[in-house]
């Protein structure tokens, strides 16, 4: 995962080009040109950003770190892999040739909100230490039951649980099935 968050970082890291299309995709009007500023002018973007109102700048800075925790190699791994399962090979093929971390993350932040939730939170689990990880090792060692009737409803079991949980429906429903027919392999 990326470092620490911090404005300055971010705007130092990520193309300027990407930050106005960001900046005017939220209507969010800047005192500033930022494509003309020079592409590590930190603090004259960091002024601009302060002269915005409190809630505004609240709302701006959890988005940046939502794209900041995404632009690393794992991050943009998990947003292909994303891709992928939605077979949208255009976004793979482009975000492939931009340049840069922060700079893929932001544009698949813009241009794909739908693959974010599903990326961020693969990625997440994916770092989960595995100290937080409880380990049973007192099961029974039965040789498994597994046909797809008994799959498939376990399969809408845990998708049913997570969709009235955390509001995930299809996504986790598909991909549930999909591992728990892998497992019967």
């Amino acid at each position: 995962m990326s470092a620490q968050y911090s404005n300055r970082q971010f705007f130092r890291k990520t193309p300027n080009w990407y930050l106005a299309k960001f900046f005017e995709a939220k209507g969010v009007p800047l005192d500033v040109n930022v494509i003309q500023l020079k592409e590590q002018d930190a603090d004259i973007l960091q002024g601009a950003l302060n002269e915005l109102t409190p809630s505004q700048i609240m709302g701006i800075e959890a988005e940046f770190q939502d794209i900041n925790a995404l632009a690393c190699e794992g991050g943009i791994s998990a947003l292909v892999d994303e891709a992928y399962f939605h077979n949208d090979t255009a976004f793979i093929d482009e975000i492939a040739v931009i340049e840069g971390f922060h700079a893929k993350a932001i544009w698949a932040y813009l241009n794909k909100p739908g693959y974010w939730r599903g990326a961020a939170m693969f990625l997440h689990a994916d770092n989960v230490s595995a100290s937080f990880w409880k380990k049973r090792n007192d099961f029974l060692n039965l040789p498994p039951h597994l046909e797809d009737s008994d799959t498939d409803a376990l399969a809408k079991a845990i998708s049913g649980y997570f969709s009235d949980k955390e509001g995930r429906q299809w996504h986790s429903l598909n991909k549930t099935a999909h591992s728990l027919k892998g497992l019967a392999l």
